[in-house]
């Protein structure tokens, strides 16, 4: 694309010209810009959070987790992390889903399923997001064309020819920015 048509005039270093600008820098924003490592992409990836943790103290002074979920990940998700370098960091902490039992209270009926009925060890796994998180953010910097800008947010953005136009927001001072990327991905969940 012609990224020469796009003059670049921003204060922002981080934010220069780039193919990919990711804006949400939690598990699928930093598991795009590991995955998109090494394929010779210039990645800015834009973050709320200063720096992902996978705790803070609490009111105790002790560490709380952010995110003390469990998540539940397909084959195909396991696949992709092993793939891109995550999944042997996680992998000790994994507990494989070998059955899944749906129905709904009150209803007639239900579904049980055995991943050895399928020939599977297991339909996918199960890990502590905390342990995700940490992982990703280990991988995220051996990364060797990414560009992190946090905390950050995206006040707004437009897209015109091969330039986005972008309002970030940093503390509590937004600029306009021009890139001349190639893709805007939105990763930034609901908020």
């Amino acid at each position: 694309m012609g990224a020469a048509r796009c003059p670049y005039h921003s204060s922002m270093e981080l934010l220069r010209g780039c193919d990919v600008a990711i804006v949400g820098g939690g598990l699928v924003g930093s598991a795009l810009a590991c995955a998109l490592d090494g394929h010779g992409l210039d990645v800015v990836l834009i973050e709320a959070q200063a720096r992902a943790s996978s705790a803070t103290p609490d009111a105790d002074g002790g560490a709380a987790p952010l995110d003390r979920r469990n998540l539940a990940l397909a084959r195909r998700s396991v696949e992709t992390l092993d793939r891109i370098g995550i999944w042997p960091h996680v992998a000790a902490h994994a507990v494989g889903i070998r059955s899944v039992h749906v129905s709904r209270r009150g209803d007639f009926g239900a579904l049980r399923l055995a991943a050895g009925d399928h020939r599977l060890q297991a339909f996918g796994s199960t890990v502590p997001a905390p342990r995700l998180g940490e992982a990703l953010e280990s991988r995220l910097g051996q990364c060797t064309a990414l560009r992190r800008v946090q905390p950050a947010r995206l006040g707004g953005w437009r897209s015109e020819e091969d330039c986005l136009h972008l309002s970030i927001e940093r503390a509590g001072v937004t600029t306009p920015v021009t890139l001349p990327a190639r893709l805007l991905v939105a990763a930034d969940g609901s908020e």
